[in-house]
């Protein structure tokens, strides 16, 4: 993603880092971006847990940053489907012993 032209946020050699950081428009709405602002994640029950995936992971998959790669959700929400299950499982037994 580097490589692309509108994921260039400055230069380093041109303007301090902190300048670019605070400045450039790709980090303003980097920082604006939340789960409750990306149109699938706000409704997702576990948008706290994943924090929307990763913005590269989704860019390279749909083309967007704000994009939605559906196979990371479903793996996702099975996983923690399953650690919560495991947890609870082992918390019942402890629980009866």
């Amino acid at each position: 993603m580097m490589h692309e032209p509108n994921m260039l946020a400055g230069n380093i050699k041109a303007q301090e880092l902190s300048k670019i950081y605070h400045q450039s428009p790709l980090f303003i709405e980097a920082r604006k971006r939340t789960v409750y602002n990306l149109p699938e994640c706000k409704k997702c029950t576990f948008k706290e847990f994943c924090g929307g995936g990763c913005r590269a992971i989704q860019a390279s998959e749909t083309g967007d940053i704000n994009g939605t790669n559906y196979l990371e959700c479903i793996y996702i929400r099975k996983s923690f489907r399953k650690q919560m299950w495991n947890y609870f499982q082992k918390s019942k037994k402890e629980v009866l012993i």
